[in-house]
Order: structure tokens, then sequence, then C-alpha cells
């Protein structure tokens, strides 16, 4: 994992403060850093979590005070480059955390002088305390990714008909933001995500009914199954939903690819699309697809993919009963 501070100057475009490990001053990198703050100029002074092109970037922009700045303020990104792909608001509180420290830092400014002799004391200070505080950043980082309980890779599923939001919500997990026009799914999508110190290897299966044939083809034993329903659909949206919930938990729920184990794989129902107006309630969804006919280890969510409210909750939820599972 790489850990970067850079400023915005006037002057010199973007410039990197710290890296650790060190990189060239005219790498890929600096462009990227160089985007997202000129793409985010217009907010003005700020603090955000800011998702770059690449989803294993995690991006905080954030002012501090400033003598040589015109403005009065210096503007300021700490970036993570991950090994693996992971949500960014996990990191959030970690980020918060440092911007403070380094906010308490006196004469914070002088940090960003040139560094030429007789070297000023304070720039000496303000200089130690900026490494040491995002040498701990890059610690708790790295400690986080690791984590003491870190399992294997965890196989999942998701289901559910055409146009429900399965490729976009799984889209917005990896990376962050919300992606319009999502292509339909025609063949099974395997895609990498790492959650709440957890490797999963989600398969996204194609809703149209010509593709349906081949859900149980997939996978025989996964760890998780997730079916997507849309929540503001229509009448006959949801019968056609309902239908393939039942054959699929009966599948593996009660058919051949019942897991060996005799305990009942975690079943995660996403109703999507919360946003939108007349969309069904979590009490309403357990009337109509009864997921308690199949099994005890359900759990049912009202998410919004657009927005992202309730998918952290969702998978927190999904990635704990996992661990027992397995």
């Amino acid at each position: 994992m790489q850990l970067i501070l850079s400023r915005q100057s006037e002057k010199e475009g973007v410039v990197i403060e710290y890296s650790q490990p060190s990189i060239e001053s005219s790498s890929k990198i600096k462009r990227i850093l160089s985007n997202i703050i000129e793409s985010n100029s217009q907010n003005g002074c700020f603090e955000d979590i800011i998702i770059a092109e690449d989803a294993n970037f995690v991006n905080f922009i954030f002012e501090v005070p400033s003598e040589q700045s015109p403005n009065g303020c210096e503007v300021l990104m700490i970036t993570a480059i991950l090994d693996e792909q992971e949500n960014p608001k996990i990191f959030e509180v970690d980020f918060k955390n440092t911007v403070a420290q380094i906010k308490k830092i006196s004469s914070i400014s002088r940090a960003f002088e040139k560094a030429e002799p007789p070297l000023n004391f304070k720039t000496v200070e303000a200089n130690r305390k900026i490494g040491m505080i995002m040498n701990q950043l890059r610690n708790t980082l790295i400690n986080k990714m690791k984590g003491k309980e870190k399992l294997g890779l965890a196989q999942i599923i998701f289901f559910g008909v055409e146009a429900v939001g399965k490729t976009t919500i799984i889209k917005r997990l990896i990376t962050g933001v919300f992606q319009e026009d999502t292509a339909p799914t025609l063949a099974p999508q395997v895609l990498k995500l790492v959650f709440e110190q957890m490797s999963m290897r989600v398969y996204d299966v194609g809703g149209q009914k010509r593709l349906r044939h081949r859900w149980t083809h997939v996978l025989s034993h996964p760890n998780a199954i997730i079916y997507v329903i849309d929540s503001a659909g229509d009448e006959e949206k949801h019968e056609d939903s309902e239908s393939e919930f039942n054959r699929i938990l009966r599948f593996y729920y009660r058919g051949t690819s019942k897991s060996k184990k005799n305990k009942p794989i975690p079943l995660l129902i996403l109703a999507n699309k919360m946003d939108l107006n007349d969309s069904m309630s979590p009490d309403l969804v357990e009337d109509i697809y009864n997921p308690s006919e199949y099994t005890d280890n359900y759990r049912i969510f009202q998410v919004s993919a657009k927005t992202g409210q309730n998918l952290l909750q969702a998978f927190q939820w999904l990635s704990k009963k996992i661990k027992l599972f397995i």
C-alpha cells in the first residue's frame, strides 16, 4: 500500500509533500492527483472522500490555514493506493483523525516552504510532525487491510431478474460511485470485492429470461446468496421476481446444492431503489417472498444503488454471517 500527501500550489500545480514508498514526481499518480483536485476545485475548501477513476485510489481532500496562499488556505489531499479493492468509507474515520492531527500543527504552512539553508526550526518541526502522522496512518491502514481475522475467499452469487440493479450495486460497492446506464449483463461476470477484511468473489448473473437457466450452473456451493428486488417495480415484475426467487431457493436450500455442513448459507435480500416513490418496505417484501419458508439465516434491507443508502449496513451483516458460516 502507498500513502501520499499532496498539495495544490498556484505556481507549481500539484506538489507531493509525502510519499511512502517514494514515487517519481513525473509519475502517472501525480497526474491522477492533479485531475482529482482540479475536478473538485469548484467546491472550494472542504473535507470529503473522493473516488478516482481507479477503484483502489482512496482520496481525502481538506484545507489548512496558510500564510502563503492569497486565499488564506492551502488545499491538501491524502491518497491511499490500496493493493485490494475496498469500500473507501471504512477508512473515513482514520482519514478524519489524521486531518485533525495535521490541523493541530502550529505554523503548518511552514512545512511547505522550500527547504533551503539556513533551515527554519518551525519548518523542520512541521515536516517532522507531518511525517510522523502520515507514517502512523499508513501503519493503521496496513493493519486494517491485513486484518487479524481475514479469511479466505468467499464466493457469493447475485441473483435477480433483469433491470433490478445487480451490476449497479456491485459497481457502487467497488468504486463508491453510482454509474448510470449500466449495460445489461449477458454473461456471468466475476468481480473481486474486499469488504470488512474479507475477500469476496462476486458472481453477477444476467437477469433476462433467456439467461436464467444458467443460474444454477454458475456455482454449486456458494458461501452466500444475494437476491436483488426492484422494490419500485410493477406487479408483473414482482410476480416474475417472486417465481425466480422460489426456484433458486428451492435449489440452494432444498436440492442437491444444499450445504454439506448442514448450516444454511446466509441469504441477503436487497430491496433496491428505495429512493423512488412507492418502493416496498421490508415487511411487505417479507410477506410476498416469504424467505423463512426456506431458511432462518436471512435479512432484508431496503437499499439504493443510486444514493448508497443502507448498502454498507447490508454488507456488514453479510460479512459477519459468512464468517460464522465458514
